[in-house]
């Protein structure tokens, strides 16, 4: 037993002191444990000189009572106890009945009372004896705080642990402590914890428990790295009663460790023996925190140990096509081992590291097997079973039929093009086994011989090139091939049209006519004669003004537009552009200055009334106006997003307007304007928004 603790102390301590080989600044680092009605402290320095020093000046622990809500905040402090003043390990003398019922008392003990820790060469010069004494201090440092990991008494005895019995039931706390050493001998940092009487937490069951059974012996594994800040080591428990009852497999826990701080080992590894082959052994883990507490167990893993293999695994000598299109497979193993062997088992997969199906077995005296039903592409092994059911299987070997089939039609060919002429192809990968690649063509048209553009067939599903933008043709057309490894190549995909990106803006329309009347400003023009327009913009801005402002929005067919939200007295200036559908937009068109004509505003249409009727498909309008009689009312409408334009007139008399050209399902906008015989009028009035 002693000869097992040397081991796992050494291997320990390798990791620690592997560890303390990067500064660290000195400190006091402070875990707890909540029993309800009590709370354990526990704490460490990390440094050997902090705990050398604290382990002669002492520690103190003060306890800090916090506020239960906000309220209660604001009136007072956290009221603030000293648990202890000068705690120190104890005495020499009260350390023997610790020492004889624990082995990590008496290493503790040892390191921290002991002349000598068995680092010393007395025919080392003065330097390695330095250097030996800084290692020296090392160990004990490393020993003592791994002894109290194990142990509460221990760590209770080296005055790294406290339990707090004078607590209360729904209170939480903040306990502080730090070491007497004068700061100006040895800084060291003060320790802090937080918890409350009901944080208690149940502990969590190990995860990834994993075992692999062998000759006697069993490799187990599971993940430590998500309770890294929980469990200091760990109990492995076996049964050989169907899970009935459980037995550790040693007196000694399993420790926690890892190379280093920075590299933390994921898993954890214990190889444990068994007591007997071909018994069915059933395993679990638990988790030992550093204040004593077990762990739930881990889910359980059994497993039987076997004999090891044989030494020999079977050899495939050939693999041979016949006549009638199946395949032949032939392998060695010396025939004096046939005793040993239970079977061979002949298996197939599409690729070398495929998953493997079984195609059949054979005798142990058996060195043959025909495949009557061979994929395109197969891969063999010959698995061999022994008397004790372990397995042991041959290399891969390829099989292939005589081919004279093309791969299927490659589909979904999608791609872009890059407005710097940088296309990308995908497509969607085919089923065949043995396809060697995809070869892509190209044209500018689908009336055209296409042209291949791959010098070699191309492995991936993704093809990337470069083309030339400068061009009158605005499209480019692709398809792909599929190529096997025999040469045999598919029906070209489906033709793949693709946009070249355009890099030239759009002619720009062509104003024919403007006039303006006291009421609106009227355009005329020529649309843009470019194809892709999808949009023309009307800018306005007022004279002097260098900001335009989009006015309209307008349809590539528009040819004009009415500007009925124009100002009087204001001049304005008007400029036209078109934008096509790769948002390049044309020059503006010339600018031109124009206002509405000023004759002077008569009286105001007063309030407009309306009335939809559906069934005699018709919207009616009646207004107030009150000044003097005009000529006639002249009624603007304007039909969804459709600008607002002249659209009848009614007498100067009438004062209502019945409207029947509708369509259903179409929002109309209407304003209505008095004209005069000398060429005045009244301005627009408020528009009228019907949902017909």
């Amino acid at each position: 037993m002693k000869k097992l603790l040397t081991v796992i102390f050494i291997t320990q301590f390798f990791s620690s002191f592997g560890q303390q080989k990067n500064e660290v600044k000195p400190a006091i680092a402070a875990i707890a444990n909540t029993l309800g009605d009590s709370i354990i402290v526990r704490w460490a320095p990390n440094t050997p000189m902090a705990w050398k020093l604290s382990n002669k000046d002492g520690y103190v622990i003060e306890r800090y009572t916090l506020p239960k809500d906000q309220k209660e905040a604001r009136k007072t402090n956290s009221v603030k106890i000293v648990l202890a003043s000068n705690l120190k390990p104890l005495p020499l003398e009260q350390w023997e009945p610790i020492a004889k019922q624990s082995d990590f008392g008496a290493i503790a003990a040892q390191a921290i009372f002991g002349k000598s820790f068995n680092i010393n060469n007395k025919d080392q010069d003065n330097f390695m004896q330095a250097v030996s004494l800084a290692q020296e201090l090392e160990s004990r440092f490393s020993f003592a705080l791994f002894s109290a990991d194990q142990s509460l008494k221990v760590a209770s005895a080296s005055g790294l642990m406290f339990t707090d019995k004078t607590v209360q039931k729904g209170e939480k706390y903040v306990y502080k402590i730090y070491s007497l050493t004068p700061k100006a001998t040895y800084k060291i940092d003060t320790g802090f914890v937080f918890i409350g009487t009901d944080d208690i937490k149940p502990l969590p069951k190990p995860v990834q428990f994993k075992g692999d059974f062998g000759d006697r012996v069993v490799l187990l594994s599971w993940n430590k790295i998500y309770y890294d800040d929980i469990y200091s080591n760990y109990i492995i428990e076996r049964s050989s009663d169907n899970g009935k009852t459980f037995v550790r497999t040693s007196k000694l826990p399993f420790i926690n460790t890892s190379p280093s701080a920075e590299r933390k080992a994921e898993m954890m590894y214990r190889v444990d023996s068994l007591p007997e082959n071909n018994v069915h052994y059933i395993f679990r883990v638990r988790g030992v925190s550093p204040f004593e507490e077990i762990g739930p167990p881990s889910d359980t893993i059994g497993g039987i140990g076997k004999r090891a293999p044989l030494s020999l695994a079977p050899a495939i000598n050939s693999v041979i096509n016949t006549k009638d299109g199946k395949i032949k497979i032939n392998w060695r193993f010396p025939k004096e081992q046939n005793s040993k062997v239970k079977q061979f088992e002949i298996l197939r997969a599409r690729k070398a590291n495929g998953d493997y199906k079984t195609l059949g077995n054979t005798k142990s005296d058996k060195r043959e097997f025909i495949d009557e039903n061979p994929a395109r592409t197969n891969y063999y092994i010959i698995r061999l079973t022994d008397v004790n059911d372990n397995t042991v299987s041959s290399f891969p070997a390829l099989g292939q039929p005589v081919d004279s089939l093309p791969p299927v039609k490659p589909l979904g060919l999608i791609g872009t093009i890059d407005p710097k002429g940088v296309l990308k192809l995908t497509w969607k990968k085919g089923n065949d086994e043995d396809v060697k690649g995809y070869r892509v063509y190209m044209a500018n048209s689908l009336k055209e011989e296409f042209t291949q553009v791959t010098r070699e067939a191309v492995r991936d599903t993704i093809f990337t090139d470069t083309i030339n933008l400068n061009t009158l043709t605005s499209k480019v057309y692709y398809k792909i091939m599929a190529t096997d490894m025999n040469g045999n190549i598919s029906v070209f995909s489906d033709p793949l049209t693709l946009k070249r990106p355009d890099i030239i803006p759009p002619v720009p329309p062509v104003i024919q006519k403007f006039t303006a009347s006291d009421s609106a400003i009227y355009f005329k023009w020529v649309p843009s004669t470019s194809q892709d327009v999808v949009i023309q913009v009307l800018y306005r801005r007022e004279k002097n003004n260098l900001l335009w402002q989009a006015l309209a929005s307008l349809t590539p067919k528009t040819f004009e537009y009415y500007d009925t939200s124009a100002v009087a007295r204001i001049t304005y200036e008007y400029c036209l552009t078109a934008i096509d559908d790769s948002k390049l937009e044309s020059d503006k068109t010339q600018v031109f200055t124009l206002s509405l004509v000023d004759y002077g505003f008569n009286g105001k249409i007063g309030k407009i009334e309306s009335k939809v009727d559906r069934q005699e498909k018709k919207i009616e309008l009646k207004w107030e106006y009150s000044d003097k009689q005009p000529e006639r009312f002249v009624i603007y409408r304007s039909a969804k997003d459709e600008p607002l334009r002249i659209y009848k007139s009614v007498s100067g008399i009438e004062r209502k307007f019945i409207d029947k050209s509708l369509s259903m399902n179409t929002t109309y906008t209407y304003r209505i304007k008095a004209n005069y015989s000398d060429g005045s009028g009244s301005p627009l009035s408020n528009e009228i928004i019907i949902n017909y």
